[in-house]
């Protein structure tokens, strides 16, 4: 190859190189300029007033909306469970529980216990640094000490040896998906709870089985390798099909967790609940044996094909 050929070659390459590092740079501008707009953009739809215009000719049903009304959250849920705002209020919250845990009566159980309401300088005995504190956001004087935040700080004070984990705030108000067909981005609710790998053990999941049904939107949990056992897959299970208010869980993850009959058979009456929805169920490297699937299939089968009409007698063949 000569030296005039070499160089052109290389100077086509440099060009190359260059062309290229301009698309990438100007294809992190637009993502970062979506991201900005999605941080600016409200979740909250607001609903349109009626019109009084006669009703229009009928015309083809448009498609389903992206989000349903249960996945519109309030306007002051979106500071409260997602975000660094929402982390930092958590801890603000331990902080101010873990330091009036002294103001309740001895006996009294802190993680129910609820102060009598000040009604100003009427009462008498409450100091007015005490009466004050009724004002106060955080703390077990402030007037909603029944949220999801408050019920798993109050748990985890109440254990005395728990650290306080957010386990359910979302990073994210938005995830981002990259629509092909029209080159745009469309902007979906962060419904999924994710803690994979973070070995929290029975102890914190259990406190978040008992507020996971009030939290809002979640649609998908991940709780894979958590040093899980029945004591607290049970009470997931348990809480996703309450009758009083069951969850549309779409996944979920309970991959290396060790999974016994107990949670075999909770799964499988959750599968034959009315209230089921689910469309993913990982299970991967859960220690499932015989025993549990033996468990698992046997409810099944109680529950699809029930008894009906029992012996009154027990069979006197000889091989019984």
């Amino acid at each position: 190859m000569s030296l005039r050929k070499y160089h052109k070659i290389k100077l086509h390459n440099e060009k190359h190189e260059k062309r290229e590092k301009k698309k990438r740079q100007k294809q992190r501008k637009m993502e970062k300029e979506a991201r900005k707009a999605a941080r600016q953009r409200p979740l909250c739809i607001p609903a349109s007033p009626p019109s009084l215009s006669p009703s229009p000719s009928p015309s083809p049903s448009p498609p389903p909306p992206l989000h349903t009304t249960e996945d519109i959250i309030e306007l002051s849920q979106q500071t409260k469970y997602f975000g660094e705002s929402a982390r930092s209020d958590y801890f603000k919250i331990f902080r101010k529980l873990n330091d009036e845990k002294l103001l309740i009566p001895p006996l009294a159980d802190f993680a129910t216990y609820k102060p009598p309401k000040f009604e100003g300088e009427k009462n008498i005995g409450y100091d007015l640094e005490t009466t004050e504190g009724n004002k106060h956001e955080f703390g077990i004087f402030s007037k909603n000490t029944n949220t999801p935040r408050h019920k798993n700080v109050k748990n985890v004070i109440s254990s005395g040896y728990l650290l306080p984990e957010p386990i359910m705030i979302r990073n994210k108000l938005y995830n981002t998906k990259q629509n092909f067909e029209s080159s745009s981005v469309v902007y979906d609710v962060n419904d999924r709870i994710d803690l994979s790998g973070r070995s929290l053990g029975d102890d914190l999941i259990k406190i978040l089985s008992s507020i996971i049904d009030e939290i809002p939107v979640v649609r998908h949990l991940n709780v894979s390798n958590n040093r899980l056992t029945d004591n607290s897959i049970s009470k997931i299970v348990a809480e996703i099909t309450n009758p009083d208010n069951p969850m549309r869980l779409l996944s979920l993850d309970l991959s290396m967790n060790d999974i016994d009959e107990v949670t075999a058979t909770s799964i499988a009456k959750f599968f034959h609940s009315k209230h089921c929805v689910l469309r993913s169920l990982k299970l991967s490297q859960s220690d499932i044996d015989d025993f549990e699937t033996c468990a698992f299939f046997e409810v099944r089968h109680s529950l699809l094909y029930p008894p009906t009409h029992p012996p009154t007698h027990p069979p006197t063949h000889p091989l019984y």
